[in-house]
């Protein structure tokens, strides 16, 4: 885990995309190289790639897994927890996965579940899709008020999830649950990372 100084001095001393491209979209992210890491970072590429039917380059950890510290303004820093301590849940691993034709499924079932009542998914989803990414993990289907909404928009969701979910238990042997972020494109990963890190620049300054 790198130093909180150290990184810090890191994100202030590069540009937006000097540090996203230098080391975010790195193949070294302390998640996968710390010692007791459950398996290398091209193997777990690879088999979610598998998953989802695209290439390994199409599959990124971000998030406070890739240095091992978060990098929202909310909570800059704050060490990535690998279990649950003193109340506090553990960590999700925040994965991008580059792909046009996901990008488009996942967004016309968030659109045929609002249109078909489901109107939490607008509040919990629109403004992540104006960024021009769209959000999945396992619990679509819950409503803001907990309840569990019985539906057949997010089946295919639900389902590639519990693909991932399968494998990230047995091949993977993986302890944090993984949440999805799903591009059109490099460039848009680009663009919202780089809007990323200039706010969380502008809350460490």
């Amino acid at each position: 885990m790198m130093p909180k100084g150290d990184l810090r001095d890191l994100i202030l001393e590069c540009s937006e995309e000097e540090f996203n491209m230098g080391h975010l979209f790195s193949d070294n992210p302390w998640y996968f190289t710390r010692p007791d890491a459950p398996c290398d970072y091209t193997f777990f590429r690879e088999k979610i790639g598998q998953v989802f039917g695209i290439s390994e380059e199409s599959v990124m950890l971000i998030g406070s897994g890739y240095f091992g510290r978060s990098l929202s303004p909310s909570s800059p820093f704050r060490p990535y927890r690998l279990r649950n301590t003193s109340g506090n849940p553990k960590s999700d691993l925040d994965v991008v996965i580059i792909s046009p034709k996901h990008f488009e499924t996942i967004w016309i079932d968030l659109i045929a579940a609002f249109y078909a009542g489901h109107h939490y998914v607008y509040k919990r989803y629109a403004k992540s899709t104006f960024k021009k990414f769209v959000s999945f993990d396992s619990k679509m289907h819950i409503s803001n008020l907990g309840a569990s909404r019985v539906t057949t928009k997010f089946d295919r969701i639900l389902r590639l999830y519990d693909d991932v979910k399968r494998e990230a238990n047995t091949s993977l042997r993986l302890k944090n649950e993984i949440k999805f972020r799903v591009y059109r494109n490099k460039d848009d990963v680009l663009a919202y990372q780089n809007w990323s890190i200039s706010e969380f620049k502008k809350a460490i300054a």
